[in-house]
Parts: C-alpha cells; sequence; structure tokens
C-alpha cells in the first residue's frame, strides 16, 4: 500500500487530493448535442504530491450529490479489489483510480473518504442523501496509521461544451469563472492527537505514574460537526509500571504520551472552560497536576479569546512545567498533525523568523520612535518560527504602559497589535527600551527585531516620550 501523498506543499490541512478528470463520452459523429442535457463521464485519479508519513492509504470512496441533496455517485476502490494502483511507492499521476460516474451539466459537491472500517463502509454504501453524511458517528477506535480522512468540495459546477471538431467536452469550475479538466477534493484526518512533555521545575525529584483525559467525546463524526455526543471520563495513557522520571536537572522535556488520538471536540461554548477537556498527570507520592487543553484560539484577549475547541487534523503539543508541590506551568501550540515535539531546548536567535514593523504613521527621530503625552505606538507582530510562545516587554514599566496584544502564538496572516502609550503626561522626556521574547519552554530568548545580529539592553528600540510633538 501507499503512504498517504499530499498535494499541496506547505499547506499541512489538506492531507490528500483526489482529482479528478473530466471527458465526454457517447457522442455521434455529426451530431450537436444539447449540451445542457449532455451527460459527463468523470474519471478520477489520485493527484501526485509529497509524500505524508505514517499515514497508509487502504480506500476511496467518492461520493457526489447533486443541488437538491441527492447523492447521485457513491463508489469505493480499495487495493485488494484492484481499484487502485499502489506501486512504486505512490499514486503517480499515471495511476487511474477507475472511478467513473455521469453527471448531467450543473451544480454538485463532491465528497472523498480515505481508510473506511468496515463499520462505516455499511453505513457508506447506503447513503442516498448528503444529509445523511453529517449524522454519521465512529465508534471504532482509529490509530494513526489507517486513520479515516474526509474532505468535501461543494459548488463545483459541471459543464458540457464544444471541443475541437465534433467533440464534446466536459469542464468543472469551483467559482463559475475558471474554467478546468480537473478538481481536487481535499481531506483531512477527521480526529486530532495529543502529545505531553514535562520537566521538573523546581523543588524534589518528580517521577509519573499515570496520566488520563476527561471529558472527551465517545465518538468520532466523519464529517466536521458541533459536539452532540456524550463525553467520557478517564481515558488512560499507557505508563510504563515504574513510572516515567524526569529530568532531575530541570532541564530537558521528558515524553509522558506521544500521538494519542482524541476525537474532534466542537463546543457549543467553546470559551467555556467547565465543558473543555481536562488533562490530568500523577506523579508519585499521590501528587496531581490537573490542566485544561486549549484550542486554537489561545490568548485570552478581545481580539483572540480563548478557545477549547478541539479540532480534527491538529497536533495539540502541550509542555508542562511541574513542582513538587502539585502546581503545573503549562505552554500550548497547536499545529498541523505532522509537527514533531521535540523535549530538548533547540531555539537559537538565528532560527527565530518574524514578521513585523511599526504601523504607519510612526514618527521617528533618526532610530528613535517618538510618541508625545497623548499618543501610543503600535508595532505589528508576527512569529513565524518555531512554533512558540512570544511575549512582549518594556524596560521603563512606570511611565510607559504595554496594551493591545502583549503576548501570542506561532501564525500566518494577521499581524498581533502591541501598543505602548505613556501612562501620564510628561514635561520633560522618559525613554523606554521596547523587546519581544520567544519562550522554547525553558528560558526565554530575545528577537532580533533591529535584524543586526545584536540583542540585550541597548541594542533594542528605543521609545522617547516628548512633552509634544
Amino acid at each position: 500500500m501507499s503512504r498517504l501523498i499530499e498535494n499541496f506543499i506547505g499547506s499541512a490541512a489538506f492531507l490528500f487530493a483526489v482529482a479528478l478528470s473530466l471527458s465526454l463520452t457517447g457522442c455521434a459523429i455529426g451530431h450537436s448535442p444539447d449540451l445542457d442535457n449532455s451527460p459527463v463521464d468523470i474519471q478520477t485519479r489520485a493527484a501526485i504530491g509529497s509524500e505524508i508519513e505514517d499515514l497508509t492509504i487502504g480506500s476511496v470512496r467518492i461520493l457526489a450529490a447533486d443541488a437538491l441533496g441527492n447523492v447521485v455517485f457513491n463508489d469505493y476502490k480499495d487495493d485488494d479489489s484492484g481499484g487502485l494502483d499502489f506501486t512504486d511507492g505512490g499514486l503517480g499521476a499515471d495511476k487511474v483510480g477507475n472511478f467513473s460516474v455521469n453527471v448531467l451539466p450543473g451544480v454538485y459537491t463532491f465528497y472523498a473518504v480515505v481508510n473506511e472500517t468496515s463499520g462505516l463502509a455499511t453505513v457508506l454504501d447506503g447513503v442516498v442523501s448528503e444529509s445523511q453524511l453529517g449524522d454519521i458517528h465512529i465508534s471504532t477506535a482509529l490509530s494513526e496509521a489507517d486513520m479515516i480522512c474526509f474532505g468535501k468540495v461543494s459548488g463545483v459546477r459541471v459543464r458540457a461544451v464544444n471541443g475541437s471538431g465534433d467533440a464534446v467536452v466536459g469542464q468543472v469550475s469551483v467559482d463559475g469563472v475558471n474554467w478546468g479538466s480537473s478538481l481536487n477534493v481535499e481531506v483531512t484526518r477527521i480526529a486530532a492527537k495529543l502529545t505531553v512533555l514535562a520537566r521538573k521545575a523546581a523543588g524534589g525529584d518528580v517521577t509519573i505514574t499515570g496520566g488520563k483525559l476527561d471529558k472527551v467525546p465517545s465518538e468520532h463524526h466523519l464529517q466536521a460537526h458541533a459536539h452532540d455526543v456524550s463525553l467520557v471520563t478517564g481515558i488512560g495513557f499507557d505508563i510504563p509500571s515504574g513510572g516515567i522520571a524526569l529530568d532531575p536537572d530541570g532541564e530537558d522535556y521528558v515524553e509522558i504520551v506521544s500521538g494519542h488520538i482524541m476525537p474532534e471536540y466542537l463546543m457549543a461554548s467553546p470559551t467555556n472552560e467547565n465543558d473543555a477537556t481536562q488533562l490530568s498527570l500523577t506523579a508519585e507520592g499521590g501528587k496531581t497536576y490537573n490542566m485544561t487543553l486549549l484550542g486554537d484560539g489561545r490568548g485570552g484577549v478581545a481580539s483572540n479569546p480563548v478557545n477549547f475547541s478541539i479540532e480534527r487534523g491538529k497536533h495539540y503539543n502541550v509542555k508542562v512545567s511541574l513542582s513538587d508541590k502539585n502546581s503545573a506551568e503549562i505552554t500550548y501550540t497547536v499545529d498541523e498533525w505532522e509537527s514533531v515535539t521535540s523535549g530538548t531546548v533547540t531555539i537559537d536567535n538565528d532560527v527565530i523568523t518574524t514578521n513585523s514593523k511599526w504601523a504607519a504613521g510612526t514618527v521617528f527621530e533618526g532610530a528613535t520612535v517618538v510618541v508625545n503625552n497623548n499618543g501610543s505606538v503600535t508595532y505589528e507582530f508576527i512569529l513565524a518560527n518555531p512554533t512558540a510562545e512570544w511575549t512582549a516587554h518594556i524596560s521603563n514599566t512606570v511611565d510607559f504602559e504595554l496594551s493591545g496584544d502583549t503576548s501570542g502564538f506561532t501564525r500566518e496572516g494577521e499581524a498581533y497589535s502591541i501598543v505602548i502609550r505613556p501612562r501620564a503626561g510628561v514635561e520633560e522626556s522618559v525613554y523606554t527600551e521596547f523587546f519581544i521574547t520567544v519562550d522554547d519552554g525553558v528560558r526565554d530568548i530575545e528577537v532580533d527585531l533591529n535584524s543586526d545580529g545584536t540583542t540585550g539592553a541597548g541594542n533594542r528600540y528605543v521609545i522617547r516620550q516628548i512633552p509634544s510633538l
């Protein structure tokens, strides 16, 4: 069997793509058909791309539903049936999946399911309406190696057009403007996974003897769906009988659990911590450390509220610093499935990459940022690499204050806005240095915001408050 392949390098959320190649058959030469009523024959094949590790394609199912929600095509192929060609370690561009469907021109939704279980296959065989797909629950324990994947693409327009000579060909479009001969149905794994690393923060030795999750959905959903199943407690981790001793020097993290599969949990009230999934670690002597798992929207400010929902296709990495007093300091990152959390300190300033600038309208005197008594300045910041938490700082907290986004996590897209403003008016100029640090779980590393190869006091942005401008 083949490894699962990725058609979009750099977009790890989309893990597999089925390309739909269209052609029209059955038209007599010299005949000019009514194109709106010409059936289009769709042939499918796997799209080639970079290989995704640790997941094997065992089967692929394609479904198509018309504009009324009726499933007009539903077919399944696996390696044993000969419907998929897994030669040469991958599904190449010339490896045809042998799915074929005749549909009339119109608007359709295409679905793809990868690695369905035997029980799921029985259910999917009987699907006649796309509304049924939203009601499918999966209670079978899932493994990383053959994880079920699901995807859909809506609003697909199919048309028949006159080709060269007397030929009639099929075309597809997702926007009604750009037409072509192929379509990608992108899928992702239907579950999330959890990795927990721990280190000793202070005090005596710590040995982890147990771990569990509480408030976990009892079943998976095939299609992303708001939570509607019961929650279960006491989902234990496989901890060795002798426990897991943490590094006595407290420098390195030790892996407690790796790649634990969790059902997606899209909470009705994603900011309600009382309903969130709970993580507990137990240490020798009966000490218990209780933590709440956070979802993708961490931060706890108005522009980025805390979100406790667990999303499919994500890798929830938790680093915990434990004392011998039942207290825990926690660092969370939410990554794509393939990411690996390291237990050792690997971040140096030269691997920190950012996309940042002072906001438009910022006033400078040379390299110094200037602000008046009633003003403020804004620094727009994105931490692109590594996956970590960052924090903004000022050296003079007596005369200045930080507001807006004062901390955050690695992300793409919209920048965080860090605001620095005077606390009160002054008659003579006062100064502060401004800098940002990245937490690798053990220490804070200062970011070289000036990109001059130096950090620390005297090498940072300086902000000067003056009485007026």
